[in-house]
């Protein structure tokens, strides 16, 4: 996933994410080693899982988002909007480390 995704608060590394109820969660994760701009996460998410990448300013944990799907090449975008561009866990296979 893109490594600018990834925050850092007290209790350690995190990414946000969006259900499938269209809720952001913050998500507790463990970060593994940069593959160019993409970080491997080693645990803290699944297959399913869909993290914000863009309009993070607009992304806060608890709150309903209008999200669209994007992919690494949409982590660069930037709208005035508050439509959310969102890294799909499964576009990881998509890279060599398979986990980024």
């Amino acid at each position: 996933m893109p490594n600018v995704s990834l925050g850092n608060d007290q209790s350690g590394r995190y990414v946000l994410v969006v259900n499938k109820n269209g809720v952001v969660e913050q998500r507790k994760v463990e970060p593994g080693h940069l593959v160019g701009n993409l970080r491997v996460i080693e645990k803290g998410l699944t297959k399913d899982d869909h993290v914000v990448v863009g309009g993070i300013k607009h992304a806060i944990p608890g709150q309903k988002v209008d999200a669209e799907l994007g992919s690494a090449a949409a982590a660069n975008w930037s709208s005035a909007s508050k439509v959310r561009i969102i890294w799909d866990v499964r576009d990881a296979a998509r890279y060599p480390c398979g986990k980024c």
